[in-house]
């Protein structure tokens, strides 16, 4: 079939919407006009005092034993213009106390992290966990012989993927303020890899005379040619802040199904031979060639099992020749690229290492530790491991025992299945095989005994970055809700701590635990207050999680708990559809190779970038006739959700993709919210809230039922009850004020909260190269973004855009419409006429010069949920401070969007000068504002032709028009001594309200 009308269209379409959504109002080259909604001289005007009011809420949390949440505005003076300084009750964050150092200074704890990958709760059949899914349940008496001597916490939440998880546990902050938001593959830009000014855990240490090492995977950050200088391979080091790196960088590579080239592609789809009694002749990179040696383990040594010319395994060294094997092939987990940073150098191997990674990575740990040990300092060391994630090979018998699997490694059925179980089982015993070389345990009678960690002066933490692997997920959990999900079986993962600092061992943890509060541990662990590096343009989302070790009674700390996933950002054309069981992973893989590897078929059109298809969209059609594509050998349907019972017989209807999900949960009430295609508008967000059950292992583990059982409510068409209501709605305001408590815009480079001249400077230091100063997100540094990063000069503000849109503002109705036809009357049909400040009507506009506004009167409506909308251009006749555009009053008093309370004091608000303020609007342009106010969240947001501006949370509930009282447009009143001069025509005003719900 033909692909190429449907792709452009649809192309062009999601091109269209995504700059429509990211980019500022263009400018020109001369005639700008710059405007706030309240300008510099009419603050000035109104409030001509030395000193502000503010005004603040401190509400202690019941939950929270003693740590306190703090809701806070503070108004500053900075040469002599007003701004909305910082904290706003919409970047409000736990702030707990400082916490008290552990281990004492003389000797402080050393401290050993081992992240586990793709091995979700579903896996943990050990005690406290106690999830019985034999039999096949992996076995792993490491871990739980680890558990029984430490807390074990079960209702701990990591993130959907790999990278978010590893960036939050060493920042302490979600990924929507690192940028880390997905699994970072190359060449995804930079604003999606941990960020050089981020405050790190091994930073911090550092401070405290720690030295710091990490063996194993880092994918925090792109390759050399997807990163300025300095923060390819170097960003352990120059990133992270380790002293030592080694280990592979984001993914083990490809399976090599040839064995070196010497068979077809596709022969061996483990990249090995399997089975128990296999024995056969071996080839190293030297030359050189052993015989009666199993082939996994001869792979594990750093040979390849030699073929015969008829491609099966030979049993000699004669029956083949070493000189038909192509040593510089990749293979999984066996044969993989090393990379090593220090300070002084960062080094990427040139041969591939030969090694099975996860023996290489417990081996290396436990070697840097030793060498670590002679420094005389307290050290960090994370064992970031890979196993047991994509691709599924099986491990050598040195860590499995006979169990050699000859199992097939494709990702159907039990084979693949009991592969992924022995990669499970080979990282378990290969962290047993590292902390006996360590002196931190020992075998005794063939079984682990962990050692006197008090003794040791060491603290165990393990920790598993996501849920487990659809295909691999184990009941009761659920296999359609995995990884990649926002959901309980796709966050919920196992965190054992064991440790000087653990009161009564052998205990579990329900109370509400997330990644992100590790931070806050590691470094309390260490002596070093995580607090202090807090500050306004750096949020800490981490809360105290010692209290959980030292006091086997501590309640809840964490009230709610938050999880993420969005889509990262690609270069134009470098990312292709790949189709996995019915739906789509989009955005994310960039090679068919990749896409095999993830038990997907390749859609992009083409097997190398530039790929013609890029997304679902591209594929979306609404003609049953057109809509089926072949991959495979199976045909998939790509009709809209709500057209798949018009699919043709036999063809599989590809569910969309989630561009964005969000879960906040709190107690056992949780909701969920997924962003899909924007070409499913209006059905492109969904949102569910949950009453989950408590958790009662072996059989019951308290996750998201499905629509139409108890429990489960559609929030957006559905009546909820009374309790439910007040959970959605506390659920929702939380989300709401979490995203939009980071200011955040892509011009601000550095991250400090500003644009301003050092983003410049910046920017020029990468220019021509992928960089942080990539505002456009194009994947090139250029003038393009200096036109970006000049339109946004000034404090950043928070964005509207990360909120999703289905979260904000129900129903509106229209209350108010002045069109200016017919004079000044309302064609709503409501009598109430707009009154004129000096302009008039012409030509079906409302001309108007400098104090010449226009007046509404809006007595008698509910507007604390509504929308201002104004059609208009700009003509001229205003000075550079700007042009008040919105101003609500009763004629006694004006303060712009917040009115002026005598009983309670003075209290302003200004929305900082991001996007919004600084973004100018060329004279004679015709220009579309929208002002919302959304009842149910108290959020405040500005779009300028449909493009989001800001959004602040408005946390007296103030900024409505008084319902005795006025809008007025383009003027203000006797207070603010008439310093408006801005001069246009006005076509339109609409006033909508809703019910606030």
């Amino acid at each position: 079939m033909s692909l190429d009308v449907r792709r452009r269209a649809r192309s062009l379409r999601l091109r269209s919407r995504t700059a429509a959504r990211r980019v500022d109002v263009r400018l020109p080259n001369a005639n700008w006009v710059f405007f706030d909604l309240l300008t510099t001289r009419a603050w000035q005007g109104a409030v001509s005092v030395a000193s502000f009011a503010v005004e603040a809420s401190i509400r202690p949390s019941p939950t929270t034993k003693g740590y306190r949440s703090v809701n806070s505005m503070r108004i500053v003076r900075n040469s002599g213009i007003v701004v909305s300084a910082a904290l706003t009750a919409a970047s409000v964050l736990a702030s707990p106390a400082a916490p008290a150092a552990s281990g004492g200074a003389a000797s402080p704890p050393n401290i050993l992290v081992i992240v586990l990958d793709d091995l979700g709760i579903d896996q943990m059949s050990f005690p406290p966990f106690n999830w019985n899914a034999a039999p096949e349940a992996p076995s792993m008496p490491v871990l739980a012989e680890i558990a029984s001597k430490g807390v074990s916490f079960r209702n701990f939440w990591a993130t959907p993927e790999c990278s978010p998880s590893r960036a939050a546990m060493l920042t302490g902050r979600h990924g929507f303020r690192t940028g880390v938001v997905t699994a970072i593959t190359d060449p995804m830009i930079p604003a999606n890899q941990l960020h050089p000014s981020e405050v790190t855990v091994p930073k911090l240490l550092k401070t405290a005379g720690y030295t710091s090492g990490m063996l194993g995977k880092y994918h925090l950050g792109g390759g050399e040619a997807n990163t300025p200088p300095g923060y390819g391979f170097e960003a352990p080091h120059s990133t992270l802040g380790l002293d030592f790196y080694e280990g592979y960088w984001d993914l083990p590579p490809s399976v090599d199904m040839t064995l070196g080239g010497q068979a077809p592609d596709g022969t061996y789809d483990c990249g090995t031979i399997g089975g128990i009694n296999v024995r056969g002749a071996a080839c190293f990179p030297d030359g050189s060639c052993v015989e009666n040696v199993h082939p996994l383990q001869a792979m594990a040594m750093g040979a390849t099992p030699l073929l015969k010319a008829d491609g099966t395994l030979a049993a000699t060294c004669a029956e083949g020749s070493c000189s038909a094997v192509d040593f510089t092939r990749t293979n999984a987990y066996y044969v993989w690229p090393r990379t090593t940073t220090t300070p002084t150098s960062a080094e990427r191997s040139s041969l591939p290492q030969r090694e099975y990674l996860t023996s290489f990575i417990s081996r290396r740990s436990a070697e840097w530790v030793a060498q670590a040990r002679t420094a005389g300092k307290p050290w960090l060391a994370f064992s970031t491991h890979s196993s047991a994630h994509t691709p599924i090979q099986p491990p050598p018998p040195s860590l499995t025992g006979p169990a050699a699997s000859d199992l097939s490694c494709a990702f159907t059925g039990l084979a693949f299945r009991n592969q992924y179980r022995l990669m499970a089982e080979s990282v378990d015993a290969s962290i047993g095989d590292m902390l006996v070389d360590l002196g931190l345990g020992s075998r005794v009678n063939g079984s682990f005994v962990l050692g006197d960690l008090v003794a040791a002066n060491t603290m165990i933490l393990v920790v598993n970055d996501n849920g487990t692997l659809a295909f691999n997920v184990l009941p009761p959990f659920s296999i359609t809700r995995a990884k990649q999900t926002v959901y309980e079986t796709g966050v919920r993962s196992p965190c054992i701590i064991a440790g000087p600092q653990v009161a009564a061992p052998g205990r579990a943890v329900d109370e509400t635990v997330s990644i992100v509060d590790l931070f806050g541990l590691l470094c309390e662990t260490a002596g070093v207050d995580w607090t202090a590096v807090e500050t306004p343009s750096r949020r800490i989302d981490s809360v105290p999680m010692m209290p959980f070790l030292t006091n086997p009674a501590q309640g809840a700390i964490r009230e709610f708990n938050f999880a993420l996933y969005r889509q990262g950002v690609f270069p134009a054309n470098t990312v292709g559809p790949c189709v996995t069981g019915n739906t789509v992973i989009d955005g994310l893989i960039t090679s068919p190779e990749l896409c095999a590897a993830n038990g997907g078929c390749w859609l992009g059109g083409a097997d190398s970038a530039p790929y013609p298809i890029t997304n679902y969209c591209d594929l979306l059609t609404t003609d049953p006739s057109n809509a089926v594509v072949e991959c495979g050998g199976t045909n998939y349907c790509f009709l809209p959700p709500d057209m798949a019972d018009q699919c043709p017989k036999g063809a599989t209807a590809i569910s969309p993709p989630v561009l964005a999900q969000y879960g906040v949960r709190r107690g056992q009430w949780k909701l969920v919210v997924r962003q899909l295609p924007t070409c499913l508008e209006p059905n492109d967000c969904e949102v569910r809230l949950y009453l989950l059950a408590e958790p009662v292992p072996p059989l019951q583990p308290g996750i998201e039922g499905n629509d139409g059982d108890v429990g489960v409510w559609d929030p957006l068409s559905e009546t909820l009850p009374p309790a439910a209501q007040a959970e959605y709605q506390a659920l929702k305001t939380e989300l709401v004020r979490l995203l939009l408590s980071e200011p955040k815009s892509p011009a601000d480079g550095n991250l400090d909260g500003v644009v301003d001249g050092m983003d410049i400077a910046g920017l020029f230091s990468e220019w021509g190269s992928m960089g942080f100063w990539d505002a456009t997100q194009d994947g090139v540094v250029d003038g393009d973004d200096l036109g970006y990063v000049l339109n946004s000069w000034g404090t950043v503000a928070p964005s509207l855009d990360v909120v999703p849109d289905c979260l904000l503002g129900g129903t509106q109705s229209l209350v108010r419409e002045y069109t200016f036809d017919k004079g000044y009357g309302d064609s709503v049909g409501s009598g109430v006429a707009a009154i004129s400040m000096g302009g008039s009507v012409k030509n079906g506009a409302y001309v108007f010069g400098p104090q010449q506004g226009l007046r509404i009167p809006v007595a008698g409506l509910d507007l604390s949920d509504y929308t201002i909308e104004m059609d208009f251009v700009l003509t001229g006749g205003f000075d550079f401070v700007g042009a008040k555009l919105v101003d609500f009053s009763n004629l006694a008093v004006d303060a712009g969007l917040y009115r002026l309370i005598t009983t309670e004091g003075a209290f302003f608000m200004m929305p900082p000068p991001g996007p919004m303020s600084a973004a100018t609007i060329p004279v004679g342009t015709p220009v579309r504002m929208a002002l919302r106010r959304d009842g149910s969240t108290n959020v405040i947001s500005l779009a300028i032709n449909g493009v989001p501006q800001w959004a602040l949370h408005d946390p007296l509930g103030r900024a409505v028009a008084p319902s005795d009282g006025f809008i007025t447009l383009f003027a203000d009143d006797p207070i603010t001594q008439y310093r408006e001069t801005s001069a246009g025509r006005l076509s339109s005003v609409r006033i909508l309200s809703g019910s606030g719900n």
